[in-house]
C-alpha cells in the first residue's frame, strides 16, 4: 500500500473512518433492499422487467458459488450471500411474469423464458467457477462481485436504450442502486487503507477499471432517461397534433362540452350495451346507443343462458318476468360418457331452489327484442352508426361514426365485442398519450387465466351453435351433456321443447389470435356429420340435432382477459376485455354484471356534488375502482369456463378420469359451490334488491341455515379441493 495523502488522512483518524465505513455498509445494505422493492414496483406497475437477464443471472451464479461451493469464513459475509442468493431467485421468479412482454418479437425467447434464465445461470456459473479456480476463491469473490455489479449498472442502460423507452424504467431505482455502489465503493476504499482483510484484492488494475467502469455507467444513466424522456414527450405532442386533425373543434363545441351534462357514449348495441343503457336511464344519466348494424336483434343463431347472477340484475330492471316468459326453467341434466356410463342429476334444480333463480336458455335475438322493446326512449338507440375513431380532450371524448358525425360525451363505453373497435381506439390513443401502457404482449393477446403473460390468445377450440325444431326423447327443462374425447355436445331444452344446443371440437393445432380461422355453413356441416353417430341419449344423436335445425352457426373460440380495461375516458364491458368458452354459461350474465357495477359507480359519482361535467381525473378513478371491482371474479370466472371447455372435451387423461369416476358422485358438492358463487354476482346498488335474489342476506338455504361461509367451503368441501386442483 503506498503512503499518499488520502492514506494518511485515513490512518491518522482510524476510528473515525472505520465508524463511516460500518455506516455506509448498512447504507449499502438497506439501499439495495429498497432497490429491489423499487424494482419489483417497477416491473408490475409498468408490465416489463425492470432489469435485464445476464445482470440477474449472473448476480444468481455468483451467490450461489459463493454461498455453498466456496462458502466464506466470515460468518458475515457467508450469511449475506446466501440471504441475496434467495432475494435473488424471488425477484427472477417475480420478473419472469411479465419476461415475455419484452420479447415479442422473439417467440422461441417469450415462450421459452425460463429455459433461457436457467441456460445463462449454469453460463455464469461455469465462469464463477473457472475464476475461482483461477485466481483462488478468495479474490474470485471480490472480482466476481465486481462483476456482478457492472453488469447491474449495464443491463438498464441497455434496456432504455433497446427499447428507446422509460417504460419499465425509474430513476427512484436507479438513485438507490447509485448510494448503494457509491458507498460500496468508499467503504471497500476505506477498508483498503486501514489494512482489513477486504482490502488487498483493491490492488488489481482489473478491479480498479471495473470500479470506474460501474461508476461511469451508474453516472450515465439519468442522462439517457432524461434524453429519451424527452424524445417521448415529443413524439407524443407529434401523434397528438396529428391524431386531433379529423377532429377540427370550433369554438361552440368546446363550450358545450364544457358546459353538457354527463353523458355516456354506448358503442355496440350488444346485451352488455343495452343492459347498461337499462342502468343509465333508472339512473337518469344521459346517454346513447351507437350499434352499427342496421337492426338491434338480428338472427345470428346463437342462444344464451341466463343463470342467477344475471337474472338478478335484470330483475332490478323490470326485465326478467318478460324473459321468463319465453322459456322453462332447466331443473335436471343428464351426463354421458364414451364407454356407455351416463348419470341424471337435480343440481340444476337445486341451484334453483337455493337461489330462487333457475338457469334458463333462449335465442339471443329474443333477448335483445325484449331489452329494445322495454327500453324507455328509443331515439337514444341509434343504428347503422358505425364508430370508426375517437378523440379525447379535457373536456370529454367524442366518437366519429362512419358518416362523419360527431357524437360528444364524458364516458364512452366500449360494449362492442371481441373484436372491439373502441379497444383499438384505446389502444391507439394509449400508445400516443402514454407510450408503453398497452404492450405488444397486450395488443396481441388476450390471456387464458391459467397461462398470464406466458402465452399469446390462442383459439384451441371450434364451436357449432344451433338452435332445433322438437326431437322426441328431449323434453323441455332439461339438458343434456355428452362428453367425448376432444369433443363435447351440450343441448338444453326449452319452451315448445326447442332444443339448444352447441358442440364443442379440439382443433387439430392451436391458433393465434387475431389470425384463428374462420368457418361457414359447410364447416359446421362437416363436423356434425362426423359426429352424427355419436349418441347423447339412447335414441338421440348429434345426426338427429343437425337434420332438425333451424339454424346453426360455427366459430372459433376466443378465450381470456385482457389486463387494461380503461383508459382516460375509455373504459370496456363484456366481450370487449373478457370472453370466455360457453360451457358455464357465465359469458352474457358476466357482462350483465360489468353493465351493474359501471352504472352503479357512475351513479355514485353524479350524486357527490353538483359538477356539470365530470373531470379526467374524476372519471379515471371511477374507471380503476370498476377494474378493481371487477377484475378478479372476471378473472376466477374465466378460470372455470376455461376448465369447464376442456373438462367437458376430456382434454387430459386426469381430466378423464375424474369426470368418469368422481364428478358422478359429488354433483351436491359442485351444486353448493356453484351456487355460493354466484351469489356474488354484482347488482345496481341504487335500484332494490328484489325478494327473489342471489343476494346473501335473504336467500333461504333448504335447511333455514345460512350460505357457507369461506372457512366452511374450503375445509369442508371436496369439490373445493377438486375445482382448486384444476385451476378453478
Amino acid at each position: 500500500m503506498e503512503n499518499g495523502f488520502a492514506a494518511t488522512i485515513i490512518l491518522q483518524n482510524r476510528d473515525v473512518f472505520a465508524s463511516l465505513a460500518e455506516f455506509l455498509r448498512i447504507l449499502a445494505g438497506i439501499c439495495w433492499t429498497l432497490n429491489y422493492f423499487s424494482m419489483l414496483y417497477t416491473s408490475w406497475r409498468h408490465k416489463l422487467p425492470s432489469t435485464g437477464i445476464f445482470p440477474l443471472c449472473c448476480d444468481v451464479a455468483w451467490e450461489y458459488v459463493y454461498a455453498f461451493v466456496y462458502p466464506s469464513a466470515s460468518a458475515h459475509w457467508q450469511g449475506g450471500v446466501r440471504v441475496w442468493f434467495m432475494v435473488h431467485c424471488v425477484v427472477i421468479i417475480f420478473i419472469t411474469k411479465y419476461a415475455p412482454n419484452e420479447w415479442t418479437n422473439m417467440p422461441f425467447i417469450r415462450r421459452y423464458i425460463w429455459l433461457v434464465y436457467g441456460i445463462v445461470i449454469l453460463g455464469f456459473t461455469a465462469g464463477q467457477l473457472a475464476f475461482a479456480t483461477e485466481v483462488g476463491p478468495e479474490l474470485g469473490f471480490f472480482y466476481g462481485g465486481v462483476l456482478c455489479q457492472t453488469l447491474a449498472s449495464l443491463g438498464p442502460i441497455c434496456q432504455i436504450i433497446s427499447r428507446n423507452s422509460t417504460r419499465g424504467a425509474s430513476i427512484l431505482t436507479w438513485l438507490l442502486r447509485a448510494i448503494a455502489t457509491f458507498g460500496g465503493f468508499i467503504k471497500l476504499s476505506i477498508y483498503y487503507f486501514i489494512g482489513r482483510d477486504e482490502g488487498p484484492w483493491f490492488e488489481s488494475p482489473m478491479c480498479k477499471f471495473y470500479i470506474g467502469l460501474t461508476l461511469i455507467l451508474d453516472f450515465t444513466y439519468p442522462f439517457c432517461y432524461y434524453f429519451i424522456k424527452r424524445q417521448e414527450s415529443a413524439r407524443a405532442a407529434v401523434e397528438m397534433k396529428k391524431a386531433n386533425r379529423p377532429f377540427h373543434l370550433d369554438c361552440g363545441e368546446i363550450l358545450a362540452m364544457e358546459n353538457a351534462k354527463p353523458k355516456v357514449i354506448i358503442v355496440g348495441g350488444s346485451i352488455t350495451g343495452l343492459t347498461l343503457a337499462h342502468c343509465l336511464s333508472k339512473a337518469g344519466i344521459d346517454h346513447i346507443v351507437l350499434e352499427k348494424r342496421a337492426e338491434i336483434a338480428p338472427q345470428e343463431g346463437a342462444f344464451i343462458g341466463l343463470w342467477p347472477n344475471g337474472a338478478q340484475v335484470l330483475q332490478q330492471l323490470g326485465l326478467y318476468e318478460s324473459l321468463e316468459t319465453l322459456t322453462v326453467p332447466v331443473h335436471r341434466m343428464h351426463i354421458s360418457y364414451p364407454d356407455g356410463f351416463s348419470f341424471s342429476s337435480l343440481l340444476p334444480k337445486g341451484i334453483h331452489d337455493r337461489l330462487k333463480y333457475p338457469i334458463v336458455s333462449l335465442d339471443r335475438k329474443k333477448v335483445l327484442e325484449v331489452l329494445y322493446e322495454y327500453y324507455p326512449d328509443k331515439s337514444k338507440i341509434i343504428t347503422n352508426k358505425k364508430v370508426l375513431k375517437v378523440q379525447l380532450s379535457g373536456q370529454g371524448a367524442i366518437a366519429l361514426t362512419d358518416d362523419g358525425q360527431k357524437y360528444h360525451g364524458s364516458l364512452i363505453v366500449g360494449a362492442d365485442g371481441v373484436h372491439s373497435q373502441i379497444r383499438s381506439e384505446m389502444w391507439r390513443l394509449a400508445d400516443m398519450m402514454n407510450p408503453g401502457l398497452i404492450t405488444e404482449m397486450e395488443r396481441n393477446r388476450m390471456c387464458l387465466p391459467s397461462k398470464v403473460v406466458k402465452t399469446s390468445l390462442t383459439v384451441e377450440y371450434a364451436c357449432v351453435f344451433g338452435i332445433s325444431l322438437p326431437i322426441d326423447g328431449l323434453r323441455g327443462g332439461e339438458h343434456v351433456n355428452r362428453y367425448g374425447d376432444k369433443f363435447c355436445v351440450i343441448t338444453f331444452h326449452g319452451k315448445g321443447d326447442r332444443v339448444f344446443w352447441f358442440i364443442i371440437q379440439k382443433l387439430d393445432q392451436a391458433y393465434t389470435y387475431p389470425d384463428a380461422p374462420r368457418y361457414s355453413t359447410k364447416d359446421a356441416a362437416a363436423l356434425c356429420h362426423k359426429l352424427r353417430d355419436v349418441k347423447i341419449l339412447e335414441d338421440v344423436s348429434v345426426g338427429d340435432l343437425w337434420k332438425t335445425r333451424q339454424i346453426a352457426t360455427m366459430t372459433a373460440l376466443e378465450e381470456g382477459m385482457f389486463e387494461i380495461w380503461h383508459f382516460n375516458r375509455i373504459v370496456l364491458l363484456g366481450d370487449s376485455t373478457h370472453k370466455m368458452a360457453p360451457n358455464i354459461g357465465q359469458g352474457a350474465n358476466t357482462a350483465i354484471e360489468d353493465a351493474a357495477v359501471l352504472s352503479s359507480l357512475l351513479n355514485r359519482l353524479i350524486q357527490k356534488g353538483s359538477m356539470e361535467n365530470p373531470s379526467n381525473f374524476m372519471i379515471e378513478n371511477l374507471l380503476s375502482e370498476y377494474r378493481k371491482l371487477r377484475f378478479e371474479r372476471v378473472k376466477s370466472t374465466c378460470a372455470r369456463a376455461e376448465f369447464g371447455a376442456r373438462f367437458h372435451t376430456r382434454d387430459d387423461w386426469l381430466k378423464a378420469w375424474v369426470g368418469r369416476h368422481i364428478f358422478p358422485h359429488i354433483d351436491r358438492l359442485i351444486e353448493t359451490q356453484a351456487s355460493n358463487v354466484l351469489i356474488g354476482g354484482g347488482t345496481i346498488d341504487f335500484l332494490p334488491i328484489p325478494e327473489r335474489t342471489t343476494g346473501k342476506s335473504t336467500i333461504k338455504w333448504p335447511d333455514g341455515g345460512s350460505p357457507p361461509g369461506t372457512y366452511g367451503l374450503c375445509f369442508g368441501s371436496p369439490a373445493f379441493w377438486l375445482f382448486c386442483f384444476f385451476q378453478v
